[in-house]
C-alpha cells in the first residue's frame, strides 16, 4: 500500500501546503494506551488527494502549524470521541465541523457500527484486526502496521458518501449535524477523572473487609509501578491475579504474602511494604449501592409513557431505543418534565432532536 511517511520538518511543511486548499480531510489516529501508562498520540493518518499521509508525532517536528491548519478543516472521521479528546489533551486543535461515520450509522439505525463492519458492508472488504493491540510507539512500524493504519482512512470517503445520501433521503441530516456538534462540545473536557473507587475492580464485592483493604493497597502498588515503568496497569499485574493472591494469602495468613515470581527486586519490596500497610490499616467494609428512591405514582406514570413513546419511535425509525434516550434520561424527564429537557440540552447530555422525539 503506497503512503507518505511524514517525520521531518520539510516533509511536514510540504504536507501543510498541500492541506491548505482542502475543505475536508479524512483523519484517524493511533495511540499506545494498551501498552503504556502515559497515553501518547503515536500516529496521525490522513487521506489527501495525493494519497495516504502518515504523520509521526513522536518525531522531532514542530506540529504547531500542522494543528492550526487541521483545525481549520472539516474532518471525516469514525468514532471521533477518543481521537478528539486525545488531540485536545496534547494541545492540538480540533475542527469546528466533523462528519462522524459512527454517529451517522447510529442515526440510520445500522446494527453493526464499527469501521470494519461499514467497510465490509459498503466495499466488501474484510479488514485485518491483527494490529488492534499493537504498540504504536515502535519505530519503524512494520508493513502490517502501516497497512492497518492506512486502511483506517483509505476506505472512509466512499462510506461518508453512502451515509450522507442515507441521511438526506431519510430527512435525518439535521439530527446528524446536531449530534456531531454535541460530540465536539462534550470532548472539550477530559473523560477520565480521578476516581477514588477505581481500585474496586470486578470481584471486589465478594471480598471481606480485610481482603478489600488488601486489594486497595495492592491496586495502589500496581498503579505506582505502572506509572514509574510507563506500562499499562494490566501488564504489571492483572486484576484476576490480584484477587487470586489475596485468596491464597487468606488461606495461610501466617505466611508471607505470595508474591508472583515475576515481581522481583525493589518492586517486590515495595509490594510487601504495601501489604504490611494494608494489614495495619482499618478494614474497608463493602457498602451496598444505595437503591434509588421509589417513584411516586405520577412520576412512574410519566416514565412508563416516555418509555413506551421511545420504544414506538425507535421501532418506526428502526433505531436503537438507547440511542434516542437512556433510562436515566427518561427518569430525569419524568421527575421534572418542565425543567429537565432544557437542563439536559444545556448540559449537552442530549440533542434537540432527541427531546423532540420524546414529547408526549
Amino acid at each position: 500500500m503506497s503512503y507518505r511517511w511524514i517525520a521531518t520538518q520539510n516533509d511536514l511543511d510540504d504536507l501543510i501546503s498541500r492541506l491548505q486548499p482542502l475543505e475536508w480531510v479524512v483523519i484517524d489516529t493511533e495511540a499506545d494506551s494498551f501498552h503504556h501508562f502515559q497515553e501518547k498520540l503515536c500516529l496521525i493518518q490522513l487521506l489527501t488527494p495525493q494519497g495516504v499521509e502518515l504523520v509521526d508525532p513522536l518525531a522531532k517536528v514542530d506540529l504547531t502549524q500542522f494543528w492550526t491548519i487541521l483545525g481549520e478543516k472539516k474532518w471525516k472521521i469514525h468514532a471521533a470521541d477518543y481521537d478528539l479528546r486525545l488531540i485536545r489533551k496534547i494541545g492540538g486543535t480540533p475542527p469546528s465541523v466533523i462528519f462522524d461515520t459512527f454517529i451517522a450509522a447510529q442515526i440510520l439505525g445500522k446494527k453493526a457500527l464499527s469501521y470494519s463492519a461499514l467497510v465490509l458492508e459498503n466495499k466488501g472488504i474484510t479488514l485485518s484486526k491483527s494490529n488492534q493491540k499493537a504498540d504504536w510507539t515502535l519505530r519503524p512500524l512494520n508493513e502490517s502496521m502501516i497497512d492497518y493504519a492506512s486502511a483506517d482512512v483509505l476506505h472512509l470517503d466512499p462510506i461518508v458518501t453512502v451515509l450522507r445520501e442515507g441521511l438526506e433521503q431519510s430527512g435525518r441530516m439535521e439530527w446528524f449535524d446536531q449530534s456531531c456538534q454535541r460530540q465536539l462540545k462534550i470532548t472539550k473536557s477530559p473523560k477520565e477523572q480521578e476516581d477514588p473507587e477505581a481500585w474496586q475492580i470486578s470481584g471486589h464485592q465478594h471480598l471481606d473487609p480485610k481482603s478489600r483493604t488488601l486489594l486497595k493497597y495492592l491496586w495502589e502498588w500496581r498503579q505506582t509501578e505502572a506509572k514509574n515503568r510507563d506500562l499499562a496497569t494490566f501488564r504489571v499485574m492483572r486484576g484476576e491475579l490480584m484477587l487470586e493472591l489475596i485468596e491464597l494469602f487468606n488461606k495461610k495468613p501466617s505466611e508471607e504474602f505470595p508474591v508472583p515470581p515475576f515481581v522481583r527486586g525493589d518492586s517486590k519490596q515495595r509490594l510487601l511494604l504495601k501489604i504490611e500497610q494494608a494489614l495495619q490499616a482499618e478494614p474497608i467494609p463493602y457498602l451496598h449501592p444505595r437503591r434509588p428512591d421509589p417513584m411516586s405514582l405520577a412520576v412512574e406514570k410519566r416514565f412508563n409513557a416516555l418509555r413506551d413513546k421511545r420504544q414506538k419511535v425507535a421501532e418506526e425509525l428502526k433505531m436503537d431505543p438507547g440511542f434516542i434516550a437512556s433510562k436515566i434520561t427518561l427518569i430525569e424527564i419524568a421527575e421534572n418534565p418542565d425543567t429537565a429537557p432544557q437542563r439536559l440540552l444545556q448540559e449537552d447530555r442530549c440533542c434537540p432532536w432527541q427531546i423532540d422525539l420524546l414529547r408526549l
